[in-house]
């Protein structure tokens, strides 16, 4: 699909998507991975080791046909750009807004005849059994729009509603069902993305607020010292104890 749209695959820990084209690599498309838990211990480590292995894998089934053009990390790096460089062999760009694989539409082209069809036949069944859409919960299709379209949505409900195919009053209603509101939602997200940019990336505190939807900057200190009792740049010294549970 064209336009910043794209396939996506879910379990209740990561989300896997085919963004098209790539805002990162001029004429490629992104294959991100998303990280769902908010307390996930080593959130950094993970994320390294499942971008790790999305590349060998591909290595593997598109073999000559593999283009990888761009590495995009959602935090700073602990260990030198260098190492991830050799490791990946393309360029590696750090503190973005999500992480994944920018290649080549060649890389998803290529054709894997030397499959075998017994193992092919259990694998899309496996597929089908559990990573199937959650269409089960508003709530959560919510919180997964919202993490994705924060900065260009800037959190609105009507934007956010125009996602998921609903009227923003159909919308508030099933959530009231379920026992929460938009507000709570965005609230929310807002919480954990903040938490994970101060405490993993060094990115200017400018660009989170707009990666958050927030008007300007002293908005996003006085929502910290709400949901934290502590002021951003507080939070990212490590100065005090930021708890994502609010």
């Amino acid at each position: 699909m064209r336009g910043g749209t794209g396939h996506r695959r879910h379990r209740p820990a990561l989300t896997f998507g085919v963004i098209e084209p790539s805002a990162l690599a001029d004429g490629c498309v992104e294959l991100r991975l998303d990280i769902v838990l908010a307390r996930l211990p080593a959130r950094r480590q993970v994320m390294d080791q499942c971008l790790g292995d999305l590349h060998r894998i591909l290595q593997f089934l598109a073999r000559g046909n593999y283009e990888l053009r761009g590495v995009a990390l959602p935090h700073t790096p602990t260990a030198g750009l260098s190492r991830y460089t050799r490791c990946f062999g393309a360029a590696v760009h750090p503190d973005q807004e999500f992480g994944g694989l920018h290649v080549t539409p060649r890389t998803l082209s290529a054709s894997l005849s030397d499959v075998n069809q017994s193992l092919r036949q259990m694998a899309l069944d496996y597929l089908n059994r559990h990573y199937v859409d959650p269409g089960q919960s508003i709530s959560y299709r919510v919180r997964r729009a919202l993490g994705s379209t924060l900065s260009t949505t800037r959190g609105s409900k009507s934007a956010v509603a125009d996602l998921l195919f609903l009227h923003p009053r159909t919308l508030q209603r099933k959530l009231t069902l379920e026992g929460t509101t938009f507000q709570e939602l965005l609230d929310e997200i807002r919480q954990q993305t903040a938490l994970h940019f101060l405490r993993e990336t060094r990115i200017p505190l400018a660009q989170l607020t707009g990666l958050l939807g927030l008007s300007d900057q002293s908005v996003l200190t006085r929502s910290c010292l709400r949901w934290f009792g502590l002021t951003p740049s507080r939070i990212r010294s490590g100065r005090g104890s930021a708890d994502s549970s609010g």
